[in-house]
């Protein structure tokens, strides 16, 4: 039994601040308390840690925290406009924080918009990873360490007994943002847009995963303790991989939530939309966008060095495509969507995710009666998800973090 209870009080007031050459400036200004508890009651089975393999305790918390923000837009010409926001948040236990954002719009034609900002982000973390039981599971992995030194057993994706612990001393999140773009309309019908766009996050909060554990401790950056399983402290949340003294096989392996160092990452954005007529054929319209990252360095752990990111399961490119028609009483869309391969380099090879696209199509008629009905089907031709034959990802082989195993999925509306 679970229950999350969040209570916010809130005010916010917008005014013009004076007179510009080029235009009143905007201002506006607000206020938010928030008070937040949490409790997880579990089954005494559970915390008894009698129940193999999904064991775990209770758990509670509370805080309170405030802000107040503030946010100014100043015609500065009549084709230049600079926006200028400050946020200040106070966090129980975490104290405070000042996060400015500045952007900059720049319209030196009619029809085309140059655009820029910079801002600061802040994120504590939230209750239950700040207060929850420990938790056991079995995930798999690749013993990195033994498969390294040429045990073939270590070598294949076997599941091993992990210990997920919450860290009451985890710090707060901060990041940088970066952005710039054009948007040009080039016709009547036809809009372009680019943005470019870099984010660097640190102390990222997250939950180290057992394959990065593994990974980290074959590089000397995650300690091996040597110790049967009666002898692992499993409340202290350092983490470690703990192998027999003997057999050098893992015992058990201890994920606790960490202040990981972060982030970094850049890349486009593309974006088009077509809106044209085709006589008694009806009106069409085309939304295309195009993503591609050029750069996810990451490091997981503060002093490891940063390292490139990009491969399995962060595929560098993705696309969505959607022809939409209507006449009449009628209208249709026909969609594509597109995700991109990717592939790293593993013990003893390569693995690779191969690319993914799938159509979807829907049809819509809107009735005398002023009803609307919509048939349609996602994944139209009912394409399987990319298959990964390497073991990396356990069961089932397939990536549940981009893809899914429904097929086709009809629906009326």
């Amino acid at each position: 039994e679970a229950e999350s209870v969040r209570r916010t009080l809130d005010a916010q007031i917008g005014f013009d601040l004076f007179e510009m050459s080029s235009g009143p400036v905007g201002f506006v200004m607000g206020a938010e308390y928030t008070e937040e508890e949490f409790h997880n009651d579990n089954d005494s089975q559970s915390v008894a840690g009698a129940v193999f393999g999904t064991a775990g305790g209770n758990s509670a918390g509370s805080r309170h925290y405030y802000s107040v923000y503030a946010e100014a837009v100043f015609p500065v010409l009549d084709t230049l406009e600079i926006d200028v926001a400050i946020r200040y948040d106070d966090y129980q236990g975490f104290g405070d924080t000042v996060n400015p954002k500045i952007a900059i719009a720049y319209r030196p034609m009619d029809n085309l918009l140059l655009r820029a900002s910079w801002g600061t982000g802040f994120r504590a973390p939230d209750l239950f990873i700040l207060n929850q039981a420990p938790a056991q599971s079995f995930p798999g992995a690749i013993d990195t360490l033994n498969c390294l030194a040429g045990d073939n057993f270590s070598c294949t994706n076997r599941q091993y007994e992990t210990l997920f612990l919450s860290n009451p001393a985890l710090g707060a999140e901060e990041s940088t943002n970066k952005s710039a773009g054009v948007v040009w309309n080039a016709t009547d019908g036809l809009t372009l847009g680019l943005q470019w766009y870099a984010i660097d996050l640190t102390n990222q909060i997250s939950s180290v995963t057992l394959a990065q554990l593994l990974t980290l401790e074959s590089q000397g950056l995650v300690p091996t303790l040597l110790q049967t399983a009666a002898n692992v402290d499993r409340s202290n949340p350092t983490p470690r991989i703990v192998r027999d003294p003997v057999s050098n096989r893992i015992v058990l392996a201890v994920a606790p939530a960490l202040n990981l160092s972060g982030f970094k990452t850049s890349g486009w954005d593309f974006d088009l939309n077509y809106h044209f007529g085709i006589g008694d054929i009806g009106e069409f319209e085309l939304v295309s966008r195009y993503s591609r990252v050029t750069k996810f360095d990451t490091e997981f752990l503060p002093g490891s060095g940063f390292t490139t990111n990009l491969g399995f399961g962060l595929p560098e490119e993705r696309m969505t495509v959607a022809l939409n028609w209507a006449l009449g009483d009628y209208a249709a869309t026909f969609g594509m969507n597109h995700i991109g391969e990717s592939t790293s380099v593993i013990v003893g090879g390569t693995r690779t995710l191969d690319s993914y696209t799938t159509f979807d199509l829907q049809v819509s008629w809107m009735t005398p009666w002023d009803g609307k009905l919509t048939v349609g089907a996602r994944n139209l031709f009912a394409e399987d998800p990319p298959i990964d034959t390497t073991g990396t990802l356990g069961h089932p082989q397939w990536s549940r973090f981009l893809h899914d195993a429904l097929g086709r999925v009809p629906y009326i509306r």
